[in-house]
């Protein structure tokens, strides 16, 4: 073979790498090496937020066991009932929002509970600047009462009489659901009712005398971890759950999964049950058996290395795991 033919073999190869078989050994353990730094970084950027939820946790119930000194520095005046029967603080101070949905009686304990959890504004606030990736913090009661920082319009927001109890940020934190009851993670994606999107949450239980009172929770948005972690160059990185469901992504590797892209939820009505994003963008459930297998042999753990024939070329993709969240990063190598 002459020398001009051997380096126009070698001109090619480099411009399409399938000719040589796909990714050489070196580049692959150099995209691992990319790939397992990253997965450590979201893995311990999203542990302090869990156990910061649970300094929360502890510190709401405090508050309870204080309520009765709390309760006659508080202003009352600065709450109303709407005529649809819903609580609310009518003062914009610029700290949290209460929202009481009238799903539960508004009884006169319910309204103490409203004014001596005022406590917890000021830990709500803290939490959400000392964490920049939280983007609201939040407690919820057993008596369907929101407190939420930042604040915002509840009144607009929130579908009067919603059962926030029956939400996923709620049930998840439950002794029937949470027997350990420590902090953890709802970290399949979901549509945020306050208004935030796409988001996934750190929650804990508020156990009082062995009672639950409540669930508080760190709402991180799925637009954040998007921003933070997968610039527009990063075309071979993918975030999947523990059910093998997209949390986000660069649109040209969720092209070539053929998947459908990701869209912002748009809110045309009041968000009254949880909501999942569809099996449409599940690797496990997809319409492509190429796609099914590969994500049972990456997320089963059966490897952490697959070749994919896919849309007319073959191609090498990594899986790395994200513990606390139970997520799995699928990297795709050049």
């Amino acid at each position: 073979m002459s020398r001009i033919a051997v380096l126009l073999i070698l001109i090619l190869c480099a411009l399409f790498p399938a000719c040589s078989g796909g990714p050489t050994k070196d580049r692959i353990e150099h995209a691992r090496v990319t790939a397992s730094r990253l997965a450590d970084n979201i893995n311990n950027d999203f542990s302090p937020i869990r156990r910061k939820v649970a300094e929360q946790a502890q510190a709401i119930r405090d508050v309870y066991l204080s309520r009765h000194t709390i309760l006659p520095t508080v202003d009352a005046s600065k709450y109303r009932i709407a005529d649809n029967g819903v609580m609310y603080k009518a003062v914009s101070d610029g700290r949290a929002a209460l929202f009481v949905s009238g799903h539960s009686p508004i009884t006169r304990e319910v309204m103490q509970e409203a004014y001596f959890t005022e406590a917890v504004d000021e830990a709500l606030e803290r939490i959400c600047r000392e964490l920049p990736a939280v983007a609201q913090a939040y407690y919820n009661s057993e008596n369907n009462l929101n407190r939420i920082y930042p604040p915002f319009d509840v009144l607009a927001q929130y579908e009067p009489r919603v059962n926030f109890r029956g939400f996923n940020f709620y049930y998840l934190a439950d002794e029937r659901h949470n027997p350990r009851k420590g902090p953890v993670w709802v970290a399949e994606p979901y549509v945020d009712p306050a208004g935030r999107g796409w988001t996934v949450s750190a929650i804990a239980p508020v156990y009082v005398d062995g009672r639950l009172k409540g669930v508080t929770g760190l709402d991180v948005t799925v637009g954040s971890i998007t921003d933070r972690y997968i610039t527009p160059d990063d075309r071979n990185i993918l975030l999947v759950d523990g059910e093998g469901v997209v949390v986000t992504g660069h649109e040209d590797f969720i092209t070539l999964l053929s998947l459908p892209p990701l869209t912002a939820h748009k809110y045309l009505t009041t968000v009254k049950q949880d909501t999942y994003r569809r099996d449409d963008y599940s690797l496990l459930k997809s319409r492509s058996k190429v796609v099914r297998n590969l994500g049972k042999e990456l997320l089963g753990r059966m490897s952490d290395e697959a070749n994919i024939n896919i849309r007319g070329g073959t191609h090498t993709i990594l899986s790395l795991r994200i513990p606390e969240l139970g997520w799995t990063l699928l990297y795709l190598v050049e």
